[in-house]
């Protein structure tokens, strides 16, 4: 008797002697039905027209307790569809559904499951399984959605879009939702990235979704998210690019080479965290508003050609972190703390103490950073410039502009309305050069200052921020006053623009000083 691949499961028990050992199967789905397994449980794939369907092995991995693992190949290899006419099992039991088997592949996902009006696509429940090496589009509700345990990882898929990469065909929600702990979505390696772009669930849903309080841990990771296959043409998702919701303690990005996501072209925001359980989150090492090639092409989304998303990074939770990334070319301002007050508006949600750190914020159509809500939020050491109106903005409205400081300092308002350095001076001298100024603000505390070098001032006369180039710290007196002067051991070429911030015990930062010209 010859045994085929659907048949070692079942060969191997029968060796071991049933000693009750977990034995890993492998299942090779060699057709593009859609049938039931014709016994469920017996170890081997096979439906009554004697083929093993995708469905047929998710059903027998989920009757042993081993990882097994799903293999293809279909048809003899090459591009193939498998279509979902109804709601495939549920996911209940580790496995590797490792679409790279089937043969001809290289680099490409060939093995494509195609979804109609039956719900989500892949769902995974039991945790510790891998999707690897598919093409998953065109259902109704989310493309994967993990819940219950975790640990399962999701890389090289293209999630939303056509066999090649190029168009979308939509997952109707999320393109991944994502509902466990200790999950990864992608990788450090071209090998692992996803291409996530095109699913059309706008709100709260979008390309990649992480929420509950479940949901921590997590790594999204060296993903496009919101543009093609070659990560140059933007096929934006509705909603946002990534979107975390009352969830803590995950990773969107890394500072490893390989670990930033490119996250481009979407209508909403980019990253956006919301909830007032969102909090320790990390955004780090990311491209979010541009492409492979680091282009800026500005607009409203669903005009073509763009590669902006509508805002860069939101946060709506307290204590997240937005650390080195490129937040560039967005349509409204690159990074937002607003609370708002549309439907999915969250009273607990105050975004406060949050931390922005060495990012460059540039080219994005409103302000570099709107800080419109929250106290102590930290903006240090960035790199902020050629934004549209000004590079932070403090206040309970958008557009509002430069704010005046005040007398002490005694406003109340978003970073409590922290009063700006005034600058007197910026002057070289031999191979040196000095920086003075003045700070009134809340007496008796000690404050940073952060100086920055820019090529010119911004036309509101308020500066930039684009080059870091130091610190200094300050202690105001009984009546708020403090003065400053700051020797460079270079000189800072004359005609630059010379701005500042000021940051109190309690990390609220300023928006950026009127700017002086080094004489």
């Amino acid at each position: 008797m010859r045994l085929t691949g659907r048949a070692i499961a079942l060969t191997t028990a029968l060796f071991l002697g049933g000693s009750g050992a977990a034995t890993a199967a492998t299942f090779t789905v060699d057709s593009t039905g859609n049938s039931s397994d014709s016994s469920i449980g017996n170890g081997v794939c096979r439906t009554s027209g004697g083929v093993c369907t995708l469905r047929a092995a998710i059903q027998e991995a989920n009757n042993t307790s081993a990882l097994d693992t799903i293999l293809f190949n279909v048809g003899g290899g090459g591009p193939q569809r498998i279509s979902i006419s109804s709601s495939l099992p549920t996911i209940t039991r580790p496995v590797i559904i490792d679409g790279r088997s089937q043969p001809g592949f290289v680099d490409v996902p060939l093995i494509e499951i195609r979804g109609s009006a039956v719900g989500d696509g892949l769902k995974i429940s039991g945790g510790g399984s891998t999707v690897r090496g598919l093409i998953v589009n065109g259902f109704s509700g989310d493309g994967i959605f993990i819940s219950n345990l975790g640990a399962n990882v999701i890389e090289g898929n293209y999630i939303g879009l056509n066999a090649d990469g190029s168009e979308a065909v939509p997952n109707e929600q999320t393109g991944i939702r994502i509902e466990s702990p200790n999950n990864r979505v992608g990788g450090r390696t071209p090998a692992q990235r996803n291409v996530v772009s095109g699913n059309t669930g706008r709100d709260v849903m979008g390309g990649i979704m992480i929420v509950g309080a479940s949901a921590t841990g997590n790594i999204v990771q060296g993903n496009f998210i919101g543009l093609d296959a070659t990560g140059m043409i933007g096929i934006g998702n509705e909603g946002r690019g990534v979107a975390i919701h009352d969830a803590s303690g995950n990773y969107v990005g890394g500072a490893q080479p390989g670990a930033g996501n490119l996250i481009a072209a979407n209508r909403a925001t980019g990253v956006r965290i919301w909830g007032g359980s969102s909090t320790a989150n990390v955004v780090q090492g990311n491209w979010i508003g541009t492409n492979k090639a680091f282009e800026i092409r500005v607009g409203l989304w669903p005009e073509p050609d763009i590669l902006s998303n509508a805002r860069g990074v939101q946060s709506r939770g307290d204590g997240n972190y937005i650390l080195d990334n490129y937040i560039v070319g967005n349509t409204w301002d690159g990074v937002l703390f607003y609370d708002g007050t549309d439907k999915d508006f969250d009273p607990t949600a105050k975004s406060s103490h949050n931390l922005v750190y060495r990012n460059v914020i540039a080219w994005n159509g409103m302000n570099g950073i709107g800080a419109y809500v929250g106290r102590g939020n930290w903006f240090v050491s960035n790199s902020i410039f050629e934004n549209a109106r000004i590079g932070i903005e403090l206040g309970p409205e958008e557009l509002d502009g430069v704010s005046a400081n005040d007398l002490s300092d005694g406003d109340s308002g978003p970073n409590d309305m922290q009063n700006y350095p005034v600058l007197t001076e910026a002057r070289v001298s031999g191979s040196t050069t000095t920086v003075t100024g003045t700070l009134n603000s809340r007496p008796g505390k000690t404050y940073q200052i952060q100086l920055f070098a820019n090529n010119f001032c911004n036309p509101t006369g308020f500066g930039e921020a684009k080059h870091w180039i130091g610190d200094t710290a300050v202690t105001t007196n009984a009546a708020g006053n403090a003065a400053f002067s700051v020797t460079f051991n270079y000189v800072i070429p004359r005609g630059l623009a010379v701005t500042a911030t000021a940051i109190d015990p309690e990390h609220n930062t300023s928006e950026v000083s009127r700017c002086v010209s080094v004489i």
